[in-house]
């Protein structure tokens, strides 16, 4: 039998649905001899082991003591690879009966390559509403600008001795932690002319966003998270690149880093931030107008005795959160006949709001009193 050369690192978490397709395409795949499987089970709520002796492959399983992730997971498979080359394979994809056989055959054209990226068959299978992550990134035409190429880990073949050379590794991060991974491997091997790209298509990738697993996006709470694993994995990649062309001390990757790269990175960076902070004003409006209702139950409740109209009320409201606020400016607003609680967002500050409003509201009514 040959030696093992490569390693087949499966994650796993409560997906028994899938991993049998997973494992039948493995097995039918040729030249699947000289490859072992790494399965790490992410404390899955049941074992797996009924399910891989069925199978005529090299498994070994490793079952994290606690649900850690993705990004921690593969840091700890990573660490238990002994072969000289890694892939990734999902629980819930497949690969056909080349992919193995076709990365050996380039191997023996291209000797001096570490990184082989393989094209790969997108299956969408969308069972929830799902927001595009890049949609605020937009060129002058409105078209959405995908700066830094969103490169997955799936069809990918590593040399793990060029990982722990440059020290690569995962990202503690839940999402985007293979975009973080794959994105710094490509720009070193790219830099020692140590990668290849083939269009060949041996990897299916199954897209599946069904409610309750981590690609399913259908509230903004999710979409915020979402966004902001996005802009960390930009942040770490910033990071690991710069490290390494520190380490190198070249001009010419340096130039390159700085002028096409690091500009990138930190428009994507800065996409992420706007995009939240916009989302975060939106939520300080709709908190500052659940506010202004509760000043006006506040005045109901505590001067029954005065008949103001519902317009009126809401003029008290909006006059005392403006004192609250400490922010005049707004009481000329007030005056407007079409007045809008938009316009009070520049004022808003809910770091400021934190005392009740009863006491300002009595002040209003001892002023107009006196």
């Amino acid at each position: 039998m040959k030696n093992k050369e490569l390693t087949i690192i499966i994650l796993i978490y409560n997906d028994i649905e899938h991993i049998n397709r997973c494992l039948e395409s493995i097995e039918k795949a040729k030249e699947n001899r000289i490859a072992k499987i790494l399965l790490v089970d992410d404390c899955s709520d049941y074992t797996y082991n009924d399910i891989i002796n069925k199978y005529n492959l090299d498994i070994q399983i490793h079952r994290n003591k606690r649900n850690i992730g993705v990004g921690l997971s593969r840091q700890k498979a990573m660490r238990l690879v002994k072969t000289k080359w890694i892939t990734f394979v999902d629980s819930d994809d497949y690969i056909c009966d080349n992919f193995f056989e076709e990365f050996f055959l380039k191997k023996r054209l291209f000797p001096n390559v570490k990184y082989f990226s393989f094209n790969i068959k997108w299956i969408p299978n969308l069972k929830s509403n799902i927001k595009g992550i890049d949609n605020f990134i937009r060129d002058s035409k409105g078209n959405i600008k995908d700066i830094v190429n969103m490169k997955t880990l799936h069809g990918k073949f590593i040399d793990v001795n060029f990982l722990r050379k440059w020290n690569i590794n995962f990202s503690d991060l839940r999402i985007f932690e293979d975009f973080h991974f794959t994105t710094v491997v490509s720009a070193i091997s790219e830099y020692f002319s140590m990668s290849y790209y083939d269009d060949s298509t041996n990897y299916v990738y199954v897209y599946d966003n069904e409610v309750g697993g981590i690609s399913c996006i259908d509230t903004e709470e999710k979409y915020l998270v979402y966004v902001k694993n996005q802009q960390m994995a930009y942040e770490y990649i910033k990071r690991d690149i710069s490290d390494f062309d520190r380490k190198i001390s070249s001009k010419q990757f340096h130039n390159y880093f700085q002028n096409k790269l690091l500009p990138d990175i930190n428009l994507h960076i800065l996409a992420a931030k706007v995009y939240m902070a916009n989302e975060q004003e939106k939520k300080e409006l709709d908190n500052m107008q659940r506010q202004i209702l509760l000043i006006e139950d506040i005045i109901r409740e505590n001067h029954p005795m005065l008949s103001f109209k519902d317009e009126e009320i809401r003029f008290l409201a909006t006059m005392n959160l403006s004192i609250l606020l400490k922010n005049p400016e707004i009481f000329n607003e007030t005056y407007c006949d079409n007045f809008s609680l938009e316009d009070m967002q520049i004022y808003y500050n809910k770091e400021i709001i934190k005392k009740s409003c009863i006491k300002t509201i009595s002040n209003i009514f001892d002023f107009w009193k006196g």
